[in-house]
């Protein structure tokens, strides 16, 4: 029987890579096939998860295939992706570009750095497949290398079914649904994200069209190696004096962030680079409305037109379509409904199970 070994370096609940790892270990499980997942740091207990170094035990013959996430610069992984001999997926989640992290962490310009070294090598190196979440994503992976023949588009599987069954958290309910008006973002408290710039704009919004509203930043915000740019994110809202109206949650349960998603008015994301941003599909599965900056990466990919989005990273722009969201009910209930429709036509699991499970087939 072929084996299908599903790699990763990190595997944690509620990233959105491990989310994807789950959801394909989930439906080639299903089908049947013999199927395990590999890392190298593991948080989780379920599924079960082996150590990386154990996969030559497990790859044997030429038939069985290695499904490589590609996310970060991780060298033991591309060891094991150049040396065994069996067929190859590449899962394309991109790399963020190490311009960000200069100034705030050393540790993340060099794992950036790596993983765009290793871009190049891994579309090279002539893989069977590369799966990209999204049309940025595919666009990056073929000017890197790889044959268009070979390239195409799946979106991650997603957490937005369970989402949608939980109940909320109800006293996050009763804490927020105080008459104020509540704006969320939700993602790693990262530097490209475009905190500052979000900031900046909600400060805007606040202070010229709606003093009643509120910021709800959800991430963790603990992370040591980000120390530096998470204190200049606070800092800045000392100086805005926004202290009282943006709220760092932190990490949070799968509860409380459908719950934060049910106070909230309007979704936005100042990101200045995604590969996909799977929190956009979530808005778009609850009917939350989007106002983002667009940019060079993959926003506007997974938006489509269900949003505002604005190809320049205007602050004013961005606190203007809040108030256009807030104030226009035709505009909010009209960006709800198309968002909705969005993730219900490209973005569902049993979607993406479809489109994985047609391509896939080609080696099988």
């Amino acid at each position: 029987m072929i084996h299908i070994a599903i790699c990763t370096p990190e595997l944690a609940y509620g990233d959105a890579v491990s989310n994807d790892v789950f959801g394909m270990f989930k439906v080639l499980s299903s089908c049947d096939f013999k199927v395990k997942i590999f890392a190298e740091n593991i948080f989780v207990t379920e599924p079960e998860v082996e150590h990386i170094d154990n996969i030559r035990d497990y790859i044997k013959g030429i038939d069985d295939i290695l499904i490589y996430h590609f996310s970060i610069g991780w060298h033991k992984g591309l060891e094991y992706l150049t040396d065994l001999n069996c067929k190859k997926i590449i899962k394309y989640h991109n790399i963020t570009p190490p311009d960000f992290f200069y100034g705030f962490s050393n540790d993340h310009v060099v794992l950036c750095k790596a993983g765009r070294e290793h871009l190049s090598i891994i579309a090279k190196m002539n893989s069977d497949l590369y799966l990209n979440d999204s049309d940025f994503n595919m666009r990056e992976m073929i000017s890197s290398g790889a044959e268009v023949s070979k390239n195409f588009v799946i979106p991650p599987f997603n957490n937005v079914e369970r989402l949608m069954e939980i109940k909320p958290n109800f006293n996050i309910l009763d804490r927020y649904n105080d008459g104020k008006t509540n704006i969320l973002t939700v993602g790693r408290i990262s530097p490209n994200k475009g905190l500052a710039d979000l900031i900046d704009a909600f400060e805007i919004y606040n202070r010229y069209y709606n003093p009643d509203s509120r910021l709800i930043i959800v991430g963790d915000n603990k992370n040591s190696r980000l120390y530096t740019y998470i204190r200049y994110l606070y800092h800045k809202l000392v100086y805005l004096n926004l202290e009282d109206k943006v709220i760092f949650t932190g990490k949070v349960s799968d509860e409380d962030l459908k719950t934060y998603f049910l106070t909230s008015k309007v979704f936005t994301s100042a990101s200045h680079h995604e590969g996909f941003s799977v929190p956009l599909i979530e808005a778009m599965s609850m009917k939350i409305p989007i106002a983002a900056y667009g940019g060079p990466g993959a926003v506007r990919d997974t938006i489509g037109e269900a949003g505002l989005v604005w190809e320049e990273p205007d602050i004013d722009l961005i606190s203007a379509s809040v108030d256009e969201i807030v104030s226009n009910e035709d505009a909010y209930f009209y960006l709800g409904e198309i968002g909705w429709k969005r993730y219900k036509d490209h973005f569902t699991n049993q979607k993406i199970k479809e489109n994985f499970l047609e391509i896939i087939n080609k080696l099988l």
